[in-house]
């Protein structure tokens, strides 16, 4: 619990003062925004951003502190003044000025979106809208309400057999898809910025497949 508090700590110093109460993409040493690859300027954005106001109404959910949802109200303003049209907002926003920033193909820093690299999200809904409709409802209806709405009656043993006994075929595939190392590796074709890729073991195909899994070894404790 103390490595959480410490990383929930830290998301709230990462947050950017106004009229940008967003946060970067990544940060030096001296917590200021910071270039990462080519083409992730210093900036503030539209994009991860989102997921930094999830996970803070989630740690507000389950720590009970407001200081983390309060952090999020002026994001929630920002996104609502800032998308560039109706539900879509640019990945990156300029320091001070706030102006969408973008790439051409040969990868020069912009203000147009005429000429973007197709391999990357420049723009996008990113979950704004749904994020912003969490927020409003757990703000709305007050922790011990929202928690107690999301609250479901225990399965009973023979629902949790049954619903066990339907993941059984899932829960083989996916282990009989580990090689001998115990990777999954998607061998489909994927080309990105010209390159093309075979083998390779990719974070998402990991994370539903351990999900899976997870769930099915709880449902027959």
């Amino acid at each position: 619990m103390a490595a959480v508090v410490r990383g929930a700590n830290f998301l709230l110093l990462a947050q950017m003062p106004d009229p940008q109460p967003i946060w970067a993409q990544q940060y030096n040493a001296q917590m200021e925004p910071a270039w990462a690859r080519k083409f992730e300027p210093p900036s503030v954005t539209g994009g991860e951003s989102v997921g930094v106001c999830r996970t803070l109404i989630d740690l507000y959910l389950e720590l009970g502190e407001d200081k983390y949802l309060r952090a999020v109200d002026p994001a929630v303003k920002w996104f609502k003044k800032s998308s560039i049209s109706k539900g879509k907002w640019a990945r990156f926003y300029e320091l001070k000025t706030g102006k969408p920033l973008y790439f051409t193909r040969d990868y020069k820093l912009v203000y147009t979106d005429d000429d973007l690299p197709t391999h990357y999200g420049f723009q996008s809904s990113f979950g704004v809208e749904s994020m912003t409709r969490y927020y409003e409802k757990v703000k709305l209806m007050g922790r011990e309400k929202y928690l107690a709405s999301r609250e479901r009656p225990p399965l009973t043993a023979k629902q949790r057999a049954a619903r066990a006994k339907g993941m059984e075929k899932r829960v083989r595939e996916i282990i009989a898809a580990q090689d001998k190392k115990g990777r999954w590796v998607s061998k489909d074709k994927l080309e990105l910025s010209g390159m093309r890729f075979k083998d390779r073991v990719e974070t998402k195909v990991f994370i539903a497949n351990l999900r899976v899994l997870s769930e099915y070894l709880a449902l027959l404790k």
